[in-house]
């Protein structure tokens, strides 16, 4: 475990479930936010590296979801959503339709690359390549601006040091 984790589990146990909430998504926007720079990093071993893009993947898809760029996607019945940390103020996302396409789409290579081992990750055909997916520091980071984008819009309705814009993160140190 490491000492930003144990802080922030230290933190979380101090705060109101919806305070705990919002700490949490701070923690997976911030690392969307640090990931594409890391994943990169020639000073870590390779599977780090790796690691680091699925971990990014694994944040950007959770988040899509949380901030309810799909709408109300999961389990309601055990997950929680933007809406549900803003109330009483209402929350629905303001994004034009390119960005929510792409979001959209970042959202889909996470669910078949991470989450599932879906028939998707490997070609069925001798000789069909499969989708590329393009995981350079550039890309990351447009995916990162997409999204934290959307989430500068729920740390402003929000209004919280629990939930920062990406300019205040600090929940990691360098």
């Amino acid at each position: 475990m490491t000492e930003t984790h144990s802080r922030t589990a230290a933190i979380i146990h101090q705060q109101t479930p919806t305070e705990a909430r919002m700490l949490e998504t701070y923690q997976a926007a911030e690392m969307v936010h640090r990931l594409p720079k890391l994943a990169h990093d020639p000073s870590l071993p390779g599977v780090v590296q790796q690691a680091c893009v699925e971990a990014f993947f694994l944040n950007v898809r959770a988040l899509i979801e949380f901030l309810e760029i799909k709408g109300r996607s999961g389990n309601a019945k055990s997950d929680f959503f933007a809406s549900d940390v803003a109330a009483p103020a209402t929350w629905s996302p303001v994004i034009d339709g390119d960005t929510q396409d792409r979001l959209g789409r970042d959202w889909i290579v996470a669910t078949r690359h991470l989450m599932h081992f879906s028939k998707e990750r490997v070609s069925q055909s001798v000789g069909i390549p499969t989708d590329y997916i393009d995981v350079s520091e550039a890309a990351l980071v447009e995916i990162a601006d997409d999204l934290l984008g959307v989430w500068d819009q729920f740390a402003a309705k929000v209004n919280s040091p629990l939930a920062p814009k990406r300019a205040g993160f600090a929940l990691f140190s360098e």
